[in-house]
């Protein structure tokens, strides 16, 4: 009798090691998108790598909204020296031509400039841009005229009452450095070790992802895609978060080596 005692006890315990087995498989698959978003979490800068060989949707959620108004201290080195504001107008007409409206506008104590930019929808490649700039009490006026078919921006210069024209041609569609934060932002695909070429009117320039990290701004605590550019001088600091936000910008504004710091951000429809 004995002997069938102890075979009961142990066909009990394997009975229960089934059932906890069971039960665990079973709690893992209800709750399988929370641990996969821990599997993904615990790969830490991998996580964009994995993220980019996943199957993207057909249509992307637009991460920002019309009115988005995005505020920054702008820092020259370790001092900060003014604000700058970055407005999502929507969209509007630009001879005849449904286009997005963004404005951007630099203020600092001998530095002033508001930027009216008009770009092409879905590509955000700018296709005018009007600039009132006060520099030191001197007022001038540019405005940049794209042809992105034929790949060349014309430049006029009005200053003290002259006018001067440069037209700068180029092998391939002209960007934009504002323009070139909403389309990373509307691609929401960044992706570490990526390399994209960017062609300014004045300069070529590569960027790439280097890396995740975790920064501490005026606004708060953020993890961040740090892009850095070659040659140097254009990095940019995007949320890893659905919108996208633009961190950090260096190189949007042309003087010194100013780095823009968001400060605040809100949402104030304009239509």
């Amino acid at each position: 009798m004995k002997p069938i005692k102890k075979f009961k006890i142990e066909s009990l315990e394997i009975l229960l090691i089934i059932f906890l087995i069971i039960v665990e498989i079973l709690v893992i698959y209800k709750f399988r998108d929370y641990y996969w978003g821990l599997f993904l979490k615990g790969f830490g800068s991998s996580h964009a790598k994995l993220k980019s060989f996943m199957p993207q949707p057909q249509s992307v959620p637009f991460p920002f909204k019309d009115g988005e108004a995005l505020v920054f201290r702008i820092d020259m080195g370790f001092f900060p020296v003014g604000k700058a504001r970055l407005t999502f107008e929507g969209k509007t007409k630009l001879k005849g031509q449904e286009v997005y409206l963004i404005k951007f506008s630099t203020n600092t104590a001998n530095f002033k400039d508001t930027e009216t930019i008009y770009a092409e929808l879905d590509t955000f490649l700018p296709l005018r841009v009007e600039r009132n700039i006060n520099l030191w009490g001197v007022a001038s006026k540019i405005v940049e005229e794209y042809d992105q078919k034929e790949k060349y921006v014309k430049i006029t210069k009005t200053e003290l009452g002259k006018t001067s024209e440069q037209t700068i041609k180029s092998d391939s569609e002209i960007h934009n450095v504002i323009c070139m934060i909403y389309h990373y932002r509307l691609a929401g695909n960044i992706e570490l070790g990526k390399k994209v070429a960017i062609n300014l009117p004045l300069k070529k320039i590569t960027i790439e992802a280097k890396e995740i990290r975790k920064v501490k701004l005026p606004k708060g605590k953020f993890e961040a895609f740090i892009l850095e550019s070659v040659p140097a001088g254009y990095d940019l600091w995007f949320d890893i978060g659905p919108k996208k936000m633009p961190l950090k910008i260096t190189g949007a504004i042309t003087f010194g080596n100013a780095a823009l710091v968001l400060s605040d951000f809100n949402y104030s429809p304009s239509h």
